[in-house]
């Protein structure tokens, strides 16, 4: 069994679960063992990127390769869900999926488009098209969050971290507005798979062009998923003021509603900083926060 490491990104996810994330930690060892004999694996090299997984490269007992994630979550029910309703289409192909251990082992894939020497422009043009081909009715949305929920998790959240960091500023009350109205505008009938976390660290080299790696697992609106293009490339936005013409290009490239997609981003911000905030990350909570006021008075 090869050495892992566990970084402090990780180390700052498990201590926000309590006694459940120490458990984990304690036991990723045993776990990694454990799956390694189900699976019949060869843990090859540790994968470093992510910040809810621990991920090794492996060879399977037939000679071919894959990816096997160890998650810190509770459950990957939702993603393990949505990798199996994508089946391979703009996400990466799903192999395993163990329960008790909060595994999968996975398709491998190639290097983040975060490295591609190509223009914010190009990028997000690639993230788009994963997306739409991954984009598909549900018959059967149980065990996927739906988009409404999601909008609630984010008024939880917000309210919840925002009284115990004292933060009153008024973004947080347009965050929580746009939530409602966002949490209203969840219809069956407009919803599809979402990724929920579709960006540049989790778009990855595929055989043929790029796929998707560790969907949320979510069933709603498509401006969930675009949201997140416009949550990126903060200096951009910052130096450039570029929010508003970044959501209108992206609006234009998928066909989908423009408000939606610039409400979503919004309280992606919003809900981001305060999450860097309370995991005691000042400088990345201070861009998200000063995007969100930037944009406060911005009308779309």
């Amino acid at each position: 069994m090869p050495t892992f490491e566990v970084t402090e990104i990780l180390k700052a996810r498990a201590k926000q679960q309590g006694e459940s994330g120490q458990a984990w930690l304690d036991n990723i060892d045993t776990s990694l063992t454990a799956l390694a004999d189900a699976w019949q694996l060869e843990l090859k090299d540790q994968l470093f990127g992510g910040t809810e997984a621990i991920v090794f490269s492996a060879r399977q007992h037939d000679g071919n390769d894959a990816v096997l994630k160890l998650s810190i979550w509770d459950s990957l029910g939702q993603e393990a869900k949505a990798l199996t309703i994508a089946a391979g289409h703009g996400y990466a192909e799903l192999y395993q999926y163990s329960e008790d251990h909060n595994a999968l082992l996975l398709e491998p894939l190639g290097a983040k488009l975060l490295d591609a020497p190509l223009s914010i422009e190009e990028k997000i043009r690639i993230i788009t098209s994963c997306l739409k081909h991954s984009w598909r009715p549900v018959a059967d949305a149980e065990g996927l969050m739906l988009g409404s929920e999601k909008a609630d998790w984010h008024i939880d959240h917000i309210q919840n971290m925002s009284t115990k960091h004292g933060q009153t500023g008024g973004w947080v009350n347009k965050a929580l507005d746009f939530a409602h109205q966002r949490k209203a505008a969840h219809s069956s009938d407009t919803s599809v798979l979402v990724h929920g976390d579709a960006h540049m660290w989790n778009t990855l080299q595929a055989k043929q062009g790029y796929k998707l790696v560790d969907p949320d697992g979510l069933y709603g609106e498509p401006a969930l998923d675009l949201c997140i293009s416009l949550r990126e490339w903060t200096d951009d936005l910052i130096t450039n003021q570029s929010g508003p013409s970044r959501a209108e290009f992206i609006a234009e490239l998928a066909g989908v509603d423009l408000q939606a997609i610039w409400q979503w981003a919004f309280i992606e911000h919003v809900s981001t900083g305060l999450l860097f905030m309370d995991l005691e990350y000042p400088e990345e909570a201070r861009t998200h926060l000063t995007i969100a006021e930037q944009w406060q008075k911005i009308a779309l």
